[in-house]
């Protein structure tokens, strides 16, 4: 379905421009001007309370307050995402409903067959507004202190150890697949419906080990967990000391997972940079990053160019994990 990486970065840059260097419809422009003058709607992806939810209202609390117009946080949920984005890139470029997308946004052409858009090339991306890194945890029976002795356990049994995850496809089990193939090791994955679940296998000894964010670091505080690596480039300020998996002898090695604001394909880019202008501000509040840093969520500043470049850089990079692991979700 999805063209060569060059094809398709070609045809970004041309959607990220939105209408170029054409003159824009005196009415269009009129409308833009006037933008907002009715309700505006932020799909969101994933259940109520979740975080993409959570970033999603409080962005719409802040630009209610700007735009003196109702922000709806809808949440359309079900298939990894994809009933969301598909209704956004189905909808009119004209900055009414707007997509909350988490990075199974790069991931679900190689997960979905058949999938109805392309995640490129139909949608204009606005701004990445927030993301944080997971931690590889463990139960403290597994005998591993550190990334290396967690490898060196499963290279002696292969598929002894078993990592939780929150379906197949997820980010925790992209992120346990990617640090097998990286590792050179076979992992068992158990999946489960959510973090409700799949935090306390792990706290049970159920299953070994465990990708999640920062909130994680609780159970490691009292001793329930055991914390091995960050996936994060380089020291996490969720926890000082805690060496990353990267310099644990996997290079490179990173667990992110990133939120982004996006519209349909072919917003125009006066009111792309107007929305990514709002948006930032909206952001820019010291209340704001509090309430998200209590959730482990880091508040981001990627313009439409930059969100819509590491886009292009990770499609394909999720590809090649998906397909030698062997991961399918059908």
């Amino acid at each position: 379905m999805i063209g060569t990486l060059a094809l398709r970065r070609r045809r970004l840059l041309l959607n990220i421009g939105g209408l170029g260097t054409a003159a824009i419809a005196p009415g269009m422009a009129r409308a833009q001007e006037r933008y907002p003058t009715r309700p505006v709607r932020i799909v969101s992806q994933y259940a109520a309370g979740g975080p993409a939810d959570i970033i999603a209202r409080i962005i719409a609390d802040r630009l209610q307050s700007r735009w003196g117009q109702p922000v709806v946080v809808e949440n359309r949920i079900g298939a990894a995402g994809t009933i969301g984005a598909t209704h956004v890139a189905r909808s009119a470029p004209d900055g009414y409903t707007l997509l909350m997308a988490t990075n199974t946004h790069v991931m679900n052409p190689t997960l979905i067959p058949n999938l109805h858009y392309d995640p490129l090339v139909d949608f204009t991306p606005i701004m990445r507004v927030a993301s944080y890194y997971m931690f590889l945890v463990c139960h403290p029976s597994v005998p591993a202190q550190n990334v290396q002795e967690l490898i060196a356990l499963a290279r002696r049994d292969p598929g002894r150890v078993t990592a939780a995850t929150i379906g197949v496809g997820s980010v925790p089990h992209l992120a346990a697949a990617l640090f097998a193939l990286r590792g050179g090791i076979e992992l068992t994955y158990v999946p489960y419906s959510g973090s409700a679940q799949n935090v306390p296998a792990v706290l049970n000894g159920e299953v070994n080990i465990l990708f999640l964010g920062s909130l994680v670091m609780e159970h490691v505080r009292t001793g329930r967990l055991r914390v091995l690596g960050a996936g994060s480039p380089g020291p996490s300020p969720d926890a000082p000391g805690v060496p990353t998996i990267a310099e644990q002898g996997l290079p490179g090695f990173e667990a992110p997972v990133w939120f982004g604001m996006m519209g349909p394909r072919g917003l125009p880019q006066p009111l792309t940079e107007r929305l990514y202008d709002d948006i930032r501000w909206s952001l820019d509040n010291n209340d704001v990053r509090a309430r998200l840093l209590a959730q482990g969520i880091h508040t981001e500043d990627l313009n439409p160019q930059r969100f819509g470049a590491r886009m292009a850089e990770e499609v394909p990079l999720w590809a090649d994990v998906i397909r030698r692991a062997g991961i399918r979700t059908g």
